[in-house]
Order: C-alpha cells, then sequence, then structure tokens
C-alpha cells in the first residue's frame, strides 16, 4: 500500500531507487520542482508521482516501475479496485470475512519476526484498540504503549482500559525540545521523517526518544496507521456522505477543501495558485474515476488511501507494523460496505468479540467500542456530542481560522518556543532573516512569507501549521544542498 513510497530518478548512469526522496535528491544534486513543492507546503505531502524535486517521481500505490534494457522507464498496475465486488449481506456476514484477514495480519507480522514480544500503540481512539485487541484472542504475548503527560485523554483512557482489562501499559512522558537540543539538531530532527512530517511535531518526538528510547525494549512494534479510517468511515461528513452506501458522486471540491486543504494558504508561493488549485482538482478526479461504480463513501476511503494513508510512512524513522496497509486488508476497502464502515460498526463489533473486557472502555468520545444494537443506542450517544464539538472547534481554528489550531503540537506552549529559538538564534535565525536569505526563499512571494516570519519572531504566529512546513522544507532543501 506504499507506506513507505519508493522514489526514483533516471540519469546518465542507470535508473537510481530509494526509499526516502531527501537521500536521493542529495545524490543526484536535484533542484527543487515548483509544482511539487507547493503540494508539499499547501498539502504537507507531494501528491501522486511527484516530489518535491525535479528529475524524482514516486512509484504509486499497487504499481510496479519497469526498466527495460535501453534504460526506458515505464509504470504498471498489477491491481485496482474496479477488481473487487461490493460484498451482499449483513454485519455478521462482514465480520465473518474481515476479521479472519485481520487475524492473519497480525499473526504473520509476529510469527515473521521470529515471535519477538509484541508493543501495540494505545491512545484513545480505536485502530490501536482493535489491534491490542487480535493480540490478546490469538495470544500474542504483548504490552500497550502510550505517550503523553498525565492530564492527556490519551494516557487517562488508556490507563482505565489497562486497570479493567488488565495488561501491562508503558507510560512514555511526553517531552518538550530543550533550546540546546534543537540548536544542535534541527536538521537531523527534520531528517527523521523526510522533511515531511509536522516540524513542531517532531521536535517533541525527538525530545521524547532521547529521554525514552522505544528502541530499548526490543520487540515488535503495530500501530494503527496508516489504513485504520478507511475502516471507520473517519471522512464520511466531510464528502457529505450522510448515507455512504448510496451510489452517488463524491463533490470532491467540497471534499478536499474541508479535508486536505484547511492549511492552505493563498498567495504564498509564486507558483500560481490557480494551477496548484487545477493540479490538485485533476488528481482526486483521475482518482475517482477509478471507483466511479462505487458507494459515496467508498470513493472517499480511496481518495483518502491514495492521498493520505499511502504516505504517512515517510514520517516515521523506525519501522512499524501496519496490519490496515497490508493487501488482504488493503482490497477490503473495496468490498466491505460503508453502512457498516460508518461510525466504526465493524471495527467496534469485532473489538467486542475479541477482547470483551476491553471494549467496554469508553474512548475518547465516551463510548465503548461494542456492536450497535437498539437496546445499546444510549451508549453511543456521547459520540454524537463529541462529533459536533470537533466539526465546531475544527470550523472555527482550521476552516473559518478565527482562532489556532487546536492540534496539540500547534499549541504555543509546544511551538513558540521552537520558532522563536530558530528564527533568532544562530546559525538559524540567519538563514531565516529574510526571504533572499533562505534557500527556498526564491519559491516564495517575498512579502507573504516575510510577514510570516516576521510575526513569528516576536513569540507569537496566526500561521502556525504552514510555519512548520516553512521551517521544515528550508532545513531539508539545505541538507540536500550540503550547506
Amino acid at each position: 500500500n506504499n507506506s513507505i513510497p519508493i522514489y526514483y530518478a533516471k540519469t546518465s548512469g542507470g535508473t537510481l531507487f530509494c526509499s526516502h526522496e531527501l537521500a536521493l535528491a542529495r545524490l543526484v544534486k536535484a533542484k527543487v520542482e515548483p509544482y511539487g513543492f507547493s503540494q508539499a507546503i499547501h498539502l504537507g505531502v507531494a501528491w501522486d508521482s511527484h516530489s518535491r524535486f525535479a528529475g524524482i517521481q514516486k512509484v504509486l500505490p499497487c504499481q510496479m516501475c519497469v526498466v527495460e534494457g535501453d534504460g526506458q522507464v515505464h509504470s504498471e498496475c498489477y491491481w485496482r479496485p474496479e477488481e473487487e465486488a461490493p460484498l451482499a449481506g449483513g454485519l455478521d456476514e462482514q465480520i465473518e470475512k474481515w476479521l479472519p484477514l485481520l487475524r492473519k495480519a497480525v499473526w504473520a507480522y509476529y510469527d515473521g519476526a521470529g515471535q519477538k514480544p509484541v508493543i501495540t500503540d494505545f491512545t484513545a481512539g480505536e485502530d490501536g484498540r482493535l489491534l491490542l485487541a487480535q493480540c490478546h484472542a490469538l495470544g500474542i504475548p504483548f504490552r500497550a504503549h502510550v505517550t503523553g503527560l498525565a492530564g492527556d485523554v490519551d494516557v487517562v483512557v488508556a490507563k482505565e482500559a489497562a486497570r479493567a482489562a488488565g495488561f501491562e501499559l508503558i507510560v512514555r512522558q511526553k517531552h518538550q525540545v530543550k533550546v540546546e537540543q534543537l540548536l544542535a539538531d534541527a536538521p537531523r530532527i527534520c531528517l527523521r521523517n523526510d522533511g515531511y512530517q509536522d516540524f513542531f511535531k517532531s521536535c517533541t518526538e525527538f525530545a521524547t526518544e532521547l529521554a525514552s528510547p522505544l528502541d530499548d525494549y526490543r520487540t515488535v512494534k503495530y500501530c494503527g496507521l496508516p489504513g485504520g479510517e478507511a475502516f471507520r468511515g473517519s471522512y464520511y461528513l466531510r464528502g457529505k456522505a450522510f448515507f455512504p452506501a448510496r451510489k452517488t458522486r463524491l463533490d470532491e471540491r467540497f471534499f478536499t477543501r474541508l479535508k486536505f486543504l484547511l492549511d492552505y494558504e493563498p498567495a504564498l508561493l509564486k507558483f500560481p495558485d490557480t494551477q496548484f488549485l487545477q493540479g490538485t482538482a485533476d488528481m482526486i478526479k483521475s482518482r475517482l474515476a477509478e471507483v466511479q461504480d462505487f458507494p459515496i463513501g467508498t470513493q472517499i476511503d480511496h481518495v483518502v488511501r491514495i492521498f493520505q494513508t499511502s504516505l504517512l510512512g515517510l514520517k516515521y524513522k523506525n519501522p512499524l507494523y501496519l496490519p490496515y496497509a497490508t493487501k488482504p486488508l488493503t482490497k477490503s476497502i473495496y468490498w466491505l460496505s460503508p453502512r457498516y464502515k460508518q461510525g466504526g460498526r465493524l471495527t467496534k463489533a469485532c473489538t467486542e468479540t475479541l477482547f470483551p473486557a476491553l471494549a467496554v472502555v469508553r474512548t475518547q468520545n465516551g463510548v465503548p467500542t461494542i456492536r450497535r444494537s437498539i437496546w445499546r443506542f444510549p451508549l453511543f450517544l456521547p459520540e454524537y456530542t463529541a462529533l459536533a464539538k470537533k466539526i465546531g472547534s475544527g470550523a472555527v481554528s482550521r476552516l473559518f481560522k478565527w482562532t489556532k489550531p487546536n492540534k496539540w503540537y500547534y499549541s504555543d506552549k509546544w511551538t513558540s518556543h521552537i520558532f522563536t529559538t530558530l528564527l533568532n538564534e544562530r546559525p538559524y535565525c540567519h538563514w531565516f532573516s529574510s526571504p533572499e536569505a533562505m534557500a527556498t526563499g526564491y519559491l516564495y512571494q517575498p512579502e507573504a512569507v516575510g510577514a510570516i516570519l516576521r510575526e513569528a519572531k516576536t513569540g507569537t504566529s496566526r500561521h502556525v501549521p504552514v510555519l512548520s512546513r516553512v521551517i521544515g522544507n528550508e532545513l531539508a532543501y539545505r541538507w540536500v544542498l550540503g550547506v
């Protein structure tokens, strides 16, 4: 599923392949490609076969890159969604077919790694919880892992789940990066995830890993990403899919705006906004053509899989075991009914089947992960309240930008000391002193990026997500240039 994509570049000496874009760009001395760079700034990653660098492309999910004897390169698809047919039947039939696939994927990673002890990431959500429940049902020895502060919802829910269900829990404290760490290692922090993950979040993960390395446990590490969203209908409302099993056309412009363009800053880059927006729309349309005969919910899951989850592996330095991204489960995205994916009906019912004691513990939305029924309906009412609050908060902070983004790694506590240090302390203050001093400065509208940097130097920013991408891509490109 391309959770870590493969990049390639044609050179006079042959075709080079690499699992990381920056390393290949540095090797071939590639120049920035303005369109790919605009995607990285506006979308967070470069979509489709594009990269941030001229002459470097990436292989798409379920695609082979073929190099002919004469050096010509072309692509071939070895599987397409239209090869799958929607499964008829009710929830029980869906579970009966899907659950063995999850069981096989979880066991295969454990067995293939020599049956080493397992750590499963455990947050207040549902993806990691289901994987933990499957480990429990298979009798795989495991410990759960959560990172955060004592009052964080992830930690609170994980502790309650461990107490109620009786499993071992590793709680790692979330650490702020120290100024001296940041000044010494800012480029290395950026390189840990190929310059794609939010830089401020990367700083926290870097400091936390230094203080409490997970590598010390020497275990197989299961993670719910990428892929879990496709089995829970997480983004159906953003596509106006109130009845996701209906066969109707997705409003791709509405969905793209509410899912992928929440951090879009108009007139920031020299690359024309009209071309960027049209290119984004064209890529979405092209992908929707692959699933035009599927229900609208499946169309949404397909778009998210292609443009979000298939790239998340770039953001992690250490290997993760990702059962949801395996071939059989990826295929199941297309034959599962969106009716049973909506609201996590399928995954909740599976969690209860695999680990009832865990399933009754409430998630961050205040609901258990159990099968829904008429008699249990009141138990799920808090989920609707939580959803309404989330939509309201997201609209105010991300869509209308009336308040700051509500993600923890965008808060003043975790970000302001990072960007004030980089923008005011040597050597980085010289790099960001003006657009002209930046290695990537020529790609921006000088006044627009200059205004963002000047504001941030004072210790506050109304553009934290984009500021993070500006800083991260500047550090990444300087490493590529070797300066």
